[in-house]
């Protein structure tokens, strides 16, 4: 199951694996998704400036810990902030390439990729 979709389409497929050890794959499939999504981020791909901005459209002020990993899985930014409907964050640090972007907050949990060029 597929714990964070995106909102719009989502593509899928099934490997079956048989008992003698051989697979194959499903046809691929497309799920459109429609969410009212918690948190928007942007730009992505980054722009030069590497300033992401994060927004959310809770009532209040959200606390919330951001996380992003490299493409090989380790953690390169972690910051527990609390935003109240907009911030930025600078991410000028990290290298170029494709990282996962998490952000765990009081309403729930939302990833997505994120590049930076």
């Amino acid at each position: 199951m597929d714990k964070f979709p995106v909102n719009g389409p989502n593509y899928y497929r099934l490997r079956y694996q048989m008992d003698d050890g051989s697979e194959t794959l499903s046809n691929t499939v497309e799920v459109a998704v429609e969410q009212d999504l918690a948190w928007r981020v942007g730009p992505n791909p980054l722009t030069e400036t590497r300033k992401l901005t994060l927004a959310h459209n809770s009532a209040g002020p959200e606390k919330a810990t951001v996380l992003i990993w490299d493409i090989q899985g380790k953690i390169s930014f972690s910051q527990s902030l609390t935003i109240d409907r907009e911030t930025g964050l600078d991410l000028s640090p990290l290298a170029a390439g494709i990282y996962t972007l998490q952000i765990i907050g009081n309403s729930g949990r939302w990833q997505q990729w994120l590049i930076l060029p």
